[in-house]
């Protein structure tokens, strides 16, 4: 286990799509900086009388789970899809190591790989506000609280795009496969959310018709569309049991974020790479 831990990390670290990834979660912290800081700078009308929170980092300090989750899916389809194409895989078995080692191995460094992209990415965006803006305004124990749980959601998520990659074992269609996964999830993440914050009422307004001049008034009514019964609890339930949800409802400071999500994502890790170890142990290996 050790040595193949050892060859992983080597390879790893002697990747250039690693350091690409590496450069684009610099480059995306500093950039969504510096976008805000020009902004202030060209608008200063703007930012006049509103919340010190508007001039500082802290909606853009988790953000990066909506952007960085293609560079996930990249990284892991590009990756691990090359040793089925160089027959790498089938020569580590032949020299006697174990498939679980090997898809463990393989599980650790890309969680390690795409949790580094994205502390990464939180580290460059306080220290570029620290000096460009106002910092940020959160609490030191609510930013460990979050990064924890979009943490979780990112080892979550990367135990979902591996097992994609032990089914296709050509590298090109694994990595268009995770590719469409991440634009899956994303849209679900982004409908579930919708759906759910649907109110329930359309609100009483008043119009003036421009033809008559007369005000007409339309009541309260309620919204056909607004989940209920078993349709919500479902809804609800993908909310918080889908990584990308959760990285999604971090990114938009939702309120109801609390730490049993990191649960759900411990669950979601725990049946996905069960799964994803019975498939690997019997795919045969060309």
């Amino acid at each position: 286990m050790n040595k193949l831990l050892h060859a992983e990390f080597s390879r790893l670290f002697h990747s250039v799509l690693f350091w690409l990834c590496i450069a684009a979660s610099n480059l995306l912290g500093i950039g969504l900086v510096g976008l805000r800081y020009v902004d202030i700078i060209y608008h200063p009308e703007l930012y006049k009388y509103v919340p010190i929170s508007y001039t500082s980092v802290d909606d853009l300090l988790f953000v990066s789970g909506l952007y960085l989750i293609f560079a996930f899916a990249t990284f892991i389809g590009i990756f691990q899809g090359t040793e089925y194409s160089d027959g790498t895989l089938r020569n580590k078995i032949i020299m006697g190591h174990k498939r679980s080692h090997i898809l463990l191995s393989k599980w650790i460094v890309c969680c390690t790989a795409c949790s580094l992209y994205h502390l990464i990415y939180i580290f460059r965006v306080l220290l570029s506000g620290f000096f460009l803006l106002n910092g940020t305004t959160l609490g030191i124990k609510l930013i460990l609280t979050q990064t924890l749980i979009t943490l979780c959601a990112v080892l979550a998520f990367t135990t979902i795009l591996l097992l994609c990659t032990m089914i296709a074992q050509n590298k090109a269609i694994g990595a268009v496969t995770c590719l469409l996964i991440t634009v899956l999830m994303l849209y679900f993440a982004l409908r579930i959310d919708q759906k759910l914050r649907a109110p329930e009422y359309y609100e009483a307004y008043t119009f003036v018709d421009e033809e008559s001049g007369d005000a007409i008034y339309v009541p309260r009514e309620k919204n056909p569309k607004y989940l209920t019964g078993t349709k919500r609890q479902i809804y609800s339930v993908l909310n918080d049991v889908l990584p990308v949800s959760q990285l999604y409802r971090v990114a938009i400071a939702d309120s109801t974020v609390t730490p049993v999500l990191m649960l759900y994502d411990g669950i979601t890790v725990f049946l996905v790479a069960g799964f994803c170890i019975i498939l690997f142990l019997r795919k045969d290996l060309k």
